[in-house]
């Protein structure tokens, strides 16, 4: 007995959509029908060569409903609904015991170390699975593991007391999240920057609330006036441009915080700062925290990566009322209309979902 689904394979140098068939779950798994899938710009940069992954199906953002489980499975039953959780830690080592289960050696990611969601159907560890709240509307299940690396994020900065500013670089769907969060938050003043007016416009026609919304042109003047002549009190950096990173470290008000939610990928190494060459890489993805001296004074760089499950869950109840999700979605398309976004339609967008249309069949 075997599923029949389609699924969009990578093999290291194209993208295809296939038919294909998987086997019912074994004893720890479930079947779940991916209902609504989320592109992630790591997927893109996979696709693309810029960043390394392993072949097969990626995609680690994703929500469906369960059809099958396996026989040692307890708590799942055919018709649940489900958001999947791609972080699976150990729980036995060190930072697992310590509440860091996602920066765990032994972590395994669906979608980077294992097979992805990218998928009509696919068999899932069941630990993967997470009971969704009741008002979550079923399309927005896909932008909690996005939410919660953001939730994550800003809970690793240093406050005791919402901000008074916040300077987000780069203006993706991470960008808009973390402005969605911070004002929910009550941060009183965020401001986007972003190389591309259209991305700017595009974020806010679709409600994703800031206060400024900067280019690049005259970016220094520009913050510095909406600020009253100082820099940002914490500035996130959610892009993967070099310039991106090296601009948060020239606007940072002396004594603010620089949130390193994103890695660099057009041109990795070190920064070069007043101190010396700085890492801000290694900061990222072994969630150090640091204080450096910058071209702005000395600030704390802090280094985000994944989100912990208390994470997770807030990003769940989050989307289920008090942010609405629809903000960040500006495209919507099946699986095998994927493959035409890589060339670079995909960064006209913020969050593209994916719906897979395919039947599920059992032969």
């Amino acid at each position: 007995m075997a599923y029949l689904r389609q699924s969009l394979q990578w093999n290291g140098h194209e993208v295809r959509c296939v038919d294909d068939e998987i086997p019912l779950p074994g004893p720890s798994e479930c079947a779940l029908k991916l209902t609504s899938l989320g592109l992630c710009s790591s997927d893109f940069h996979i696709w693309n060569g810029r960043k390394s992954g392993k072949h097969g199906i990626l995609g680690h953002e994703g929500c469906g409903e369960v059809v099958a489980v396996g026989s040692g499975v307890h708590g799942w039953t055919p018709g649940d609904r489900a958001i999947v959780n791609p972080l699976l830690n150990c729980a036995e080592c060190e930072d697992c015991l310590a509440g860091r289960g996602q920066i765990c050696r032994h972590r395994q990611i669906i979608g980077y170390n294992g097979a992805g969601l990218m998928a009509s159907i696919q068999l899932l560890d069941a630990r993967s699975l997470v009971r969704p709240p009741g008002s979550l509307p079923p399309v927005h299940g896909c932008l909690v593991e996005p939410l919660s690396c953001v939730v994550h994020g800003q809970k690793r900065l240093r406050r005791t007391h919402p901000e008074s500013s916040m300077l987000i670089v780069g203006c993706g769907s991470m960008g808009a999240l973390h402005a969605a969060y911070a004002k929910h938050r009550g941060v009183e003043r965020v401001l986007i920057v972003d190389p591309d007016p259209g991305k700017l416009g595009l974020a806010r026609l679709h409600g994703v609330p800031a206060d400024e919304w900067l280019p690049l042109e005259n970016v220094r003047e520009r913050v510095l006036a909406c600020l009253n002549g100082t820099g940002p009190e914490v500035s996130v950096i959610a892009t993967s441009c070099r310039s991106g990173h090296e601009l948060a470290f020239d606007l940072t008000a002396d004594g603010g915080q620089i949130l390193a939610f994103a890695s660099i990928l057009d041109a990795p190494g070190p920064i070069d700062l007043p101190m010396g060459a700085f890492d801000s890489d290694k900061v990222h993805s072994l969630e150090e925290t640091v204080q450096v001296v910058s071209w702005s004074g000395s600030v704390s760089v802090a280094g985000t990566i994944g989100f912990d499950s208390e994470s997770f869950a807030e990003a769940a109840e989050l989307l289920a009322g008090k942010i609405d999700g629809e903000q960040f979605i500006t495209g919507s398309v099946t699986l095998d209309q994927v493959p035409a976004l890589i060339g670079g339609a995909w960064q006209r967008h913020l969050k593209i979902l994916v719906r897979p249309q395919a039947r599920i069949e059992i032969h």
